[in-house]
């Protein structure tokens, strides 16, 4: 039987599918739940797929509904398991004042990030409350060093790359709202973040060079880097962890 159910945001991206991978290969007892509004390219590490749009955060409590239904009926599944929630999903679309500079930034693209990045976080936690309770729940939510420092804006000089204000503004939140949650949670369900540093995806080389020229450990991030700091998150070895953002950054936020 499988006594740990993890549930995964964004499970479609770089970082989610790392994320999902990492569960699988640190435990072979665990069911992965991914929900992403696109489906995964590659889904051998994933055991069940929802589709949901985070922005619609109407549809959420349905959605919550489904994974309740979904686990009572899933034989692998122990009836004492343990519950982990990872909310990694963030907005990423083609819309009019997103990747632009400060003075173009709109009120709509505004409304947009802090749906996917802020709202839909808390909604899930908010919908999923008595389930988490019920199964010694675990909460990470995906931040960034954009929720905990300003940008150093000449890394982005003749790179075409943008620092959006809306995107830190939204981690920023969902930091508050990790320590929050984990507050309001008492102890009965444990409430963390992590907050990646730049991971490298194949960058202007010129912005690699600077941004890695400032980082302690002199490279950027991997998708595994991260991934292994949320399995020790939902892992029993933290057991005494909670309430915390945890900078996956190579120290950049350290200096």
């Amino acid at each position: 039987m499988n006594d740990s159910v993890v549930l995964v945001t964004g499970c479609s991206g770089h970082l989610g599918a790392r994320i999902c991978c990492s569960l699988k290969e640190s435990s072979d007892s665990v069911v992965v739940i991914g929900v992403d509004s696109v489906r995964p390219k590659f889904e051998e590490h994933i055991d069940h797929f929802l589709t949901l749009d985070l922005s619609l955060l109407a549809d959420i409590p349905k959605t919550v509904d489904h994974i309740r239904n979904l686990l009572s009926e899933d034989l692998s599944v122990s009836p004492n398991f343990s519950l982990g929630l990872v909310n990694n999903a963030a907005f990423y679309g083609e819309i009019d004042g997103w990747g632009v500079d400060f003075l173009e930034e709109t009120p709509g693209a505004w409304e947009q990030v802090f749906k996917v990045n802020l709202f839909a976080p808390f909604f899930l936690c908010q919908s999923m409350a008595s389930l988490l309770r019920a199964h010694s729940g675990r909460v990470v939510n995906v931040s960034s060093i954009a929720g905990l420092v300003a940008p150093q804006f000449d890394l982005y000089v003749d790179t075409g790359m943008t620092n959006e204000a809306s995107y830190g503004a939204s981690k920023a939140g969902l930091n508050h709202i990790t320590k929050w949650l984990a507050s309001w949670f008492a102890g009965d369900v444990r409430v963390n973040g992590v907050a990646p540093g730049g991971i490298e995806r194949g960058q202007d080389i010129s912005f690699k060079d600077r941004y890695i020229s400032r980082t302690i450990s002199g490279r950027m991030a991997s998708e595994n880097d991260v991934a292994e700091v949320i399995c020790f998150l939902l892992s029993e070895r933290s057991e005494y962890v909670n309430g915390q953002v945890i900078a996956v950054d190579g120290g950049w936020t350290a200096v």
